[in-house]
């Protein structure tokens, strides 16, 4: 096996192994997120009290792990260019490191927003239609009828909106933290990815809340990203927009410290 082939493999393979691992431990915070968010109406205890108290609830904790599983797993084979080999690109080029991390950003969170978003709408949509253990199949299905192929593409503004930033971030807490993870253990990436994600998690958290307002199937017309944000402050006051923040920290968190370990992983090599 050539030089080559082990730097694709390796990240590859730590990507697959650490995304899958955080993807079945922490897919109950995802859906205490999604619950959360999607009932504005209910308070955030009731929520939780709902799902932990409903009938067969493992099943109930696990909706939409499917859709997670295609989502991540996708994710893990396009991350590795965009977090390897399109950053080294970018670095032959000699730019500033401001510029060089907002070109890397901007590639990468385009690419990220284009090939997430449906995914994300199909399980927005199953954890929405929990109650009825709606598949794959039927949230698409429910997604195409309501709103026709551009459905799948709803909330594509307010992810890119979170997306940039976030990718951003990463490019720079990677290498401001490097130089005091590159000697320790990855339980001490996991410590400083909790550390890399809590501040742009705070900062996107009220998009987040938007984006799945968005994407949740309603009677009325579907509204624009202002629209639908200004109906949320109107209906539900501020405090709306930090609805799942405890869940989405700790989704975050797990993601931002397998990038760093896929990171680490091309960097040995």
């Amino acid at each position: 096996m050539t030089k080559q082939t082990h730097k694709t493999t390796n990240p590859l393979l730590v990507g697959v192994t650490y995304t899958n691992a955080t993807l079945v431990v922490g897919h109950p915070a995802e859906r205490l997120k999604a619950a959360s968010q999607l009932n504005l109406n209910t308070s955030t205890a009731a929520n939780i009290h709902k799902i932990f108290f409903a009938p067969r609830l493992l099943s109930n904790l696990y909706v939409g792990l499917p859709a997670c599983f295609y989502r991540q797993n996708l994710k893990v084979l396009y991350r590795s260019p965009l977090l390897i080999s399109m950053p080294a690109l970018i670095d032959r080029q000699a730019l500033p490191m401001s510029a060089s991390i907002l070109l890397k950003a901007l590639l990468a969170s385009s690419v990220d927003t284009a090939l997430m978003t449906p995914a994300d709408n199909i399980k927005t949509v199953q954890m929405q239609q929990a109650l009825h253990h709606a598949s794959m199949v039927a949230a698409t299905k429910s997604i195409f009828a309501s709103r026709g192929y551009q459905g799948f593409f709803t909330g594509f503004t307010p992810s890119l909106m979170k997306s940039f930033p976030a990718w951003s971030y990463l490019f720079l807490s990677y290498q401001t933290t490097r130089q005091h993870r590159q000697h320790n253990s990855f339980l001490s990436t996991i410590g400083w990815g909790i550390a890399a994600a809590t501040p742009i998690t705070l900062a996107t958290n009220p998009i987040d809340v938007i984006k799945t307002q968005m994407q949740k199937l309603k009677s009325q017309a579907p509204l624009t990203f202002t629209q639908t944000g200004k109906q949320i402050y109107q209906q539900h006051g501020l405090f709306a927009f930090g609805r799942g923040l405890p869940f989405r920290l700790i989704h975050k968190a797990a993601t931002t410290a397998t990038s760093f370990a896929m990171f680490d992983a091309a960097k040995m090599r």
